[in-house]
């Protein structure tokens, strides 16, 4: 039809529906080629045209049978018996012990073949072929020019498999092609989804340690303490509670269940030659059950009775860790104990006790570990209610009868009330404000609230990283779309229409989010059991520093937020969807036939 570059090429693309005329016009079937649509284009290539090209344009991810296929997959006729027909039709042109090979594994010969092939797949009304023989020896050629009029053999076929599930397979064959690239673009989601959930985790830990250790002073307990008035305003003398206090809230506040005074005093104990410091605790029995101690498993053991009280008794009952230490070998009970020069007989042991959470200045951080409890009659008998201060310089007398009063309301849905109540009642008699009221049902509202706002928080951090590892996606995706701009012209030049490419394109996004996601799922369930021996290790390599931080710091654990799992593989998926339709719409927008000639 003439010499090399004469227009055979640009001919055959506009027969093909690949280009269009700068003028005059082009009719197939009574239509105007010109003023075709472009889906309407796309379905003209991929029913009524065969293409055979010069250049072969197979598509390198794809298998001789698979690329075959490709015309049948975009007309929507790929179902049962199809790939029976794509392997005859690679017999036919001599390729059938080739069947699995790829395009970079087949000669120049062997890849016209497989171009011829799939020219034929389709039962098109028109073979458009450029040089369809040039590489073949005379033999093959012969035979392909035989198949070429054997056409009226082809058999139709019903579609019948599905469309999504073939185009996840090439999308999945697409990004193996590059599988560095596809596992760092995949690592940046697995970030981000494991960091939704374990920062979730954490912050729930930390929420629920904390109201834990709320709930532990009693939610329907509500604790009045004595507080020192600061040094400009006090030169001594006696502050805060007062005995005269506590009669008269037991006495007038009828909401109340118990009302337990405590006197607390900084002490040496000694047996033997063992000594440890410690505090000592005069209370009543009501102590136990509102502070919520137990006692250990030992012969006779008890905690502190009426009758103690009553009788002024000189009985003790140690703390769990005061036990262990000044009575390691056998039972304590029965055993003498020394307070600073006064002697008390050991009645009982107790359990060990976590310790309660601080607030602010009104009540300190409370740790059982070193206490001592005695009858508070006994401790104002023996130890009266002044306290001398010595420093350099300074010499004190403080006259404290009480460090805390704690009341229990009867009802829980009293306690807010009772509270105000109390307030008013100990402010009528101090007016130099020398206490504080804890409500720990306040404080475990606060915590909750506190909680939902922290969770927010942790989870926006999160969700900026998944957004990072979107914006990851979307940089390799536009990557792609230019160095498959000649795969993405091939498509379209057998058949497939610009809703084809853009659900390939954004297919390949979403399996790069879903997978990124699910492995980032595994790992955020791992979070509890790593966190615990990221701990053990942390505490062997850096035993000093990790016993210096603090105690809710040193013993939280992880506790994984249901939702956040589905949230956080929800939120990947969706990353993958928007970051991935700019780069699926650009490759669908590109002309097919300037896509074809991009090297």
């Amino acid at each position: 039809m003439g010499p090399s570059g004469s227009g055979k090429s640009t001919l055959l693309n506009l027969l093909g529906c690949l280009d269009r005329p700068t003028s005059g016009s082009f009719l197939l079937g009574g239509v105007d080629v010109a003023r075709m649509a472009d889906d309407l284009l796309a379905e003209t290539r991929a029913t009524s045209l065969g293409i055979v090209f010069q250049s072969f344009n197979l598509l390198p991810s794809l298998t001789v049978v698979e690329n075959i296929e490709l015309p049948l997959y975009y007309s929507g006729r790929l179902g049962k018996g199809s790939r029976e027909h794509c392997e005859e039709l690679a017999k036919r042109v001599g390729l059938g012990d080739r069947l699995d090979h790829r395009p970079t594994q087949l000669s120049g010969g062997q890849q016209q073949r497989v171009a011829i092939a799939r020219s034929l797949a389709n039962d098109p009304r028109f073979i458009l072929a450029d040089e369809p023989t040039g590489n073949l020896d005379s033999k093959t050629t012969d035979d392909i020019l035989r198949l070429l009029d054997e056409l009226n053999r082809a058999i139709r076929r019903e579609a019948v498999m599905n469309h999504w599930g073939r185009t996840l397979r090439m999308s999945v064959k697409s990004l193996l092609l590059h599988p560095m690239r596809s596992g760092l673009t995949v690592l940046g989601i697995l970030i981000g989804v494991s960091s939704v959930i374990w920062l979730l985790a954490i912050g729930e830990g930390i929420s629920a340690k904390s109201q834990e250790q709320i709930a532990g002073l009693g939610a329907q307990n509500i604790i009045v303490r004595t507080i020192k008035p600061s040094s400009d305003d006090f030169e001594g003398g006696l502050y805060g509670l007062t005995r005269a206090d506590y009669r008269r809230i037991r006495e007038t506040i009828p909401t109340l269940e118990s009302v337990l005074p405590i006197r607390e005093l900084r002490r040496e104990f000694r047996h033997g030659t063992r000594r440890m410091e410690g505090r000592l605790v005069g209370c009543t029995p009501e102590y136990m059950e509102v502070v919520r101690l137990a006692l250990a498993e030992r012969p006779g053991n008890r905690f502190l009775t009426d009758l103690d009280i009553e009788e002024e008794r000189n009985y003790c009952v140690l703390a769990y860790e005061v036990a262990r230490k000044l009575f390691p070998v056998g039972n304590a009970i029965g055993k003498p104990l020394m307070v600073d020069e006064e002697f008390y007989e050991v009645v009982g042991v107790v359990a060990p006790r976590d310790p309660t959470a601080g607030v602010g200045g009104s009540l300190a951080a409370e740790d059982f570990s070193g206490d001592v409890y005695v009858p508070i009659t006994t401790l104002w008998r023996r130890d009266g209610d002044m306290e001398i201060i010595t420093k350099p310089g300074q010499f004190q007398q403080d006259v404290k009868e009480l460090s805390q009063i704690t009341v229990k309301v009867a009802e829980k849905d009293d306690v807010l009330k009772t509270a105000d109540v109390l307030r008013q009642t100990v402010e009528a008699h101090h007016p130099q404000r020398d206490f504080g009221v804890t409500v720990p049902l306040e404080l475990l509202q606060q915590a909750r609230t506190t909680q939902l706002m922290f969770i927010l928080f942790l989870g926006l951090i999160a969700a900026i990283s998944l957004v990072v590892g979107g914006i990851g996606i979307m940089n390799i995706m536009l990557a792609t779309v230019t160095e498959r701009t000649r795969e993405i012209g091939i498509r379209r030049a057998v058949g497939a229409k610009k809703t084809d490419i853009v659900q390939q394109f954004l297919t390949e996004s979403v399996v790069l989010s879903v997978v990124g996601g699910l492995l980032g799922i595994l790992i955020g369930l791992a979070c509890r059991p790593l966190s615990v021996a990221l701990r053990m290790f942390m505490f062997w390599q850096f035993p000093t520093q990790m016993e210096a931080l603090p105690e809710l710091i040193r013993t939280v654990e992880p506790i994984l937020v249901g939702w956040s799992i589905p949230l956080a593989f929800a939120i990947s998926a969706i990353v993958g969807v928007l970051f991935g339709v700019y780069p699926a719409t650009k490759a669908a927008a590109l002309d097919p036939i300037e896509a074809l000639r991009h090297e």
